[in-house]
C-alpha cells in the first residue's frame, strides 16, 4: 500500500494535543474530527473545514436520573466509594470523547464520552442549507450570500450504566 499526504488538517501544536478520535462518514463526504478540547470539527471531502460544534457534558439530570436508577438496583453501589464518571464531578471540564461514528446515510454522528453518556447529534445532508443567493444592491454587482446550514443540535441520549457483579 502507499500512502501519499494530501494535506493538513489540523496545525501543528506547541504543546502535546492528542486527537482522541476521528470518523469518516460512510458517504465519503465528511470526515469527523474531535480537538482534545472536545470541539467537533467536520470537514468535506477536499479537506476543507465546514463547520465546528462543542460537545456538552452530561447534565445534573441525568446524573441524578443515573444515581437514582443504581440506588433502586439489585447490585449495591455506595456512591461515595464509587469511580464510575457520572458519580464524580460533572461539568464542561470533567470528560473526555472517547469515540464517534456516523449513521449509514451520514446526517448524524454519535458521540461517546467518558462521563458515560452517549449523544447523537444531527447535523444534515448539506453543508449549507441554500448554497448561495444573488442578491443585486442598487446599481452594484451581484454577491453570493451564503446561508448556514442548521444548528448541530442533540436529537438522543443514551446513558450507560454499568452493573457491578
Amino acid at each position: 500500500m502507499i500512502l501519499k499526504h494530501i494535506k493538513t488538517l489540523l496545525t501543528p501544536q506547541e504543546k502535546v494535543a492528542k486527537l482522541p478520535c476521528l470518523a469518516w462518514a460512510p458517504n465519503n463526504a465528511k470526515v469527523a474530527v474531535c480537538t482534545p478540547d472536545r470541539v467537533v470539527l467536520l470537514y468535506d471531502e477536499q479537506g476543507e473545514r465546514r463547520d465546528k460544534f462543542s460537545t456538552k457534558p452530561v447534565d445534573s439530570k441525568v446524573r441524578q436520573k443515573h444515581l437514582s436508577a443504581l440506588r433502586s438496583s439489585s447490585a449495591p453501589h455506595p456512591s461515595s466509594s464509587c469511580l464510575c464518571a457520572m458519580c464524580c464531578q460533572y461539568g464542561k471540564d470533567s470528560y473526555t470523547v472517547t469515540a464517534m461514528a456516523f449513521s449509514p446515510d451520514s446526517t448524524k454522528i454519535a458521540i461517546g464520552q467518558s462521563d458515560n453518556i452517549i449523544y447523537v447529534y444531527k447535523i444534515g445532508e448539506d453543508w449549507y442549507g441554500l448554497s448561495f443567493s444573488l442578491s443585486r444592491s442598487s446599481g452594484g454587482d451581484g454577491c453570493h450570500v451564503f446561508h448556514r446550514g442548521d444548528k448541530k443540535t442533540i436529537c438522543n441520549k443514551f446513558v450507560q450504566t454499568v452493573r457491578r457483579r
